[in-house]
């Protein structure tokens, strides 16, 4: 769950939601700090080949389903592949922890 300002976010409904677009292959969607809010909603993707995911177009897609304005994503991290656990599971504490670090 993401705690975006009191509201509360379920990671995997949002997954759902972009995974519906064809050019997806893999998301994950994740916590991101915010001295504001608390959290924001950051989602990486690793695209199709030859496919371009833009947060725009992540966003539209679920305004179009109507889903609330809170859900949609604030960040968008393109990425090759995502990192797994030793039990083969997105390893979403390491994706965590790589937006917490002062570098991004």
């Amino acid at each position: 769950m993401i705690n975006r300002g009191g509201e509360k976010i379920s990671a995997e409904e949002v997954e759902n939601l972009v995974y519906r677009l064809p050019q997806v292959s893999q998301v994950a969607a994740v916590a991101m700090p915010d001295p504001e809010p608390g959290e924001r909603l950051c989602v990486y993707v690793v695209p199709q080949p030859d496919a371009a995911v833009t947060l725009d177009g992540i966003r539209a897609s679920m305004d179009e389903a109507g889903v609330s304005r809170f859900k949609l994503p604030e960040r968008l991290i393109v990425v090759d592949e995502l990192p797994t656990t030793k039990v083969g599971k997105i390893d979403k504490k390491a994706l965590r922890a790589a937006l917490a670090a002062p570098h991004r």
